[in-house]
């Protein structure tokens, strides 16, 4: 993998402002080697996301970013990728 990564991204699956293959072709467009989906809580986004991907030829890895209940101030949130 060479080039520019983000890992880190949300679609409109969560709070983003782009549908997950729109994401995925902004990410080519852009010259992205590799992209990350990473929405709020879901997953539902990943599999038009993935193929769009492997369309571009662009690698993809699967992820969500869950919202985590802790005792203290703020909030947490923690990345997975798989």
């Amino acid at each position: 993998m060479k080039g520019p990564i983000d890992l880190h991204t949300h679609s409109t699956a969560s709070d983003g402002t782009f549908a997950p293959t729109e994401l995925v072709d902004l990410a080519h467009e852009r010259g992205l080697s590799a992209l990350a989906l990473t929405d709020h809580d879901t997953v539902a986004g990943l599999a038009q996301a993935e193929q769009r991907a492997k369309e571009r030829g662009l690698s993809f890895v699967p992820g969500v970013e869950i919202s985590v209940k802790f005792d203290g101030p703020g909030h947490c949130h923690l990345l997975g990728y798989f």
